[in-house]
């Protein structure tokens, strides 16, 4: 048996125990993504209020400044050109996201609820996925993304504040 290699797994992986897991008697466990500092959130919101060139170019800055961050992408996808830049943007923001989830806990399954604001970036991106995935044909990629958003919070919907600015149509 080669115990050296168990020794390099295990301190290149340590094991993490997350306090952004929340277990209770009532149900799966629900992880709380950390939101994302005050200067991402600003720059997000200027993204969105702007659009054209304007919004794709603080997007790009955005990206750089904060390239793991899931609300960054979210911010991206909206301002791409056209489905597929917007697809392929929410992708990455939804793997960023994937990632971040695992990092602070999640096993692949439980709650991941809109109403906690660092979840809120990732949600977005997989529902933005959902819909350009649609709008590219995919329409199983669509009822994917569609089934894991239910699974992730079964409230099923985003905050009202949050509906209306999933995706930016087509410019």
């Amino acid at each position: 048996m080669d115990t050296g290699r168990c020794r390099v797994r295990a301190a290149k992986y340590p094991a993490k125990v997350s306090s952004n897991v929340s277990l209770s008697q009532s149900g799966p466990p629900e992880t709380r993504l950390p939101a994302d500092s005050l200067e991402v959130q600003h720059l997000v919101g200027q993204i969105v209020s702007v659009t054209g060139e304007a919004s794709r170019v603080l997007a790009a800055d955005a990206v750089r400044l904060a390239p793991r961050s899931s609300l960054v992408w979210w911010a991206c996808g909206r301002s791409g050109r056209d489905a597929v830049e917007r697809y392929a943007a929410f992708r990455v923001g939804y793997h960023r996201g994937l990632d971040a989830l695992r990092a602070n806990g999640w096993k692949g399954s439980g709650f991941v609820r809109w109403s906690h604001p660092g979840n809120v970036g990732f949600l977005r991106c997989l529902l933005g996925l959902q819909v350009t995935a649609g709008e590219l044909g995919e329409h199983d990629e669509e009822e994917r993304c569609r089934l894991f958003l239910l699974q992730l919070d079964p409230s099923g919907v985003p905050p009202a504040e949050l509906r209306d600015s999933s995706v930016q149509s087509d410019q």
